[in-house]
């Protein structure tokens, strides 16, 4: 009974990526631009954002937001070393669209993954992400359907 668990668990994790899934919607909102600043209600005029840089590694989703050319997160803190200082003022130009992500089965059965939204942003040139935690709720609130994930 043992070894037939551990096989199956062994199997699922391995089959993991066949259960993800990552989309990109366009023309969810108005392009808008905006400055760290107004975005992290949490962030200080005498504190800066960070730009998490944590695209890299082989899982199913650092490979598809590489292949999307996201260079990785914007963040209102420091909370690990791949991380760079961005000015609290520097303007971030939204892109109106929105990447659909959600977890394959080990994420989601061990890591503790859920599906989430994360908006486009371009600093600097570049492509990052703003992950759903941060996204202004009535801006959430009042994307069209298509851009959410259903129940």
């Amino acid at each position: 009974m043992k070894k037939t668990f551990i096989l199956i668990l062994l199997l699922l994790t391995a089959c993991s990526p066949l259960f993800s899934n990552q989309e990109i919607e366009s023309d969810c909102f108005l392009k808008f631009n905006s400055t760290p600043l107004e975005i992290f209600s949490s962030l200080s005029t005498d504190s800066d954002a960070f730009l998490w840089l944590a695209i890299h590694g082989g899982n199913t989703e650092h490979i598809f937001l590489k292949k999307n050319n996201i260079q990785g997160y914007l963040m209102p803190e420091n909370i690990t070393l791949d991380m760079a200082h961005v000015d609290n003022t520097i303007d971030l130009a939204f892109t109106g669209r929105v990447f659909k992500l959600s977890p394959d089965w080990s994420h989601h059965h061990i890591g503790g993954g859920r599906k989430n939204i994360n908006l486009e942003v371009e600093i600097l040139g570049k492509q990052y992400l703003l992950m759903e935690q941060f996204i202004n709720i009535d801006l959430k609130l009042n994307l069209p359907q298509r851009c959410q994930f259903s129940g």
